[in-house]
């Protein structure tokens, strides 16, 4: 029985783990993305104005 509850307890512990370390890398892998469209949407509005 002990050692039923240790080995969830490893599960549910690995799995925390991997979901915050996806969560960060998923709402880093978004601000950059959110960043080259801000930066790339100024400069593409010009590009089709002046072109």
């Amino acid at each position: 029985m002990v050692m039923v509850s240790g080995a969830l307890v490893v599960i549910a512990a690995v799995l925390a783990v991997v979901g915050l370390f996806g969560a960060a890398t998923w709402s880093y892998t978004s601000l950059i993305v959110g960043c080259l469209a801000a930066a790339l949407l100024p400069v593409a509005a010009v590009r089709r104005a002046g072109g």
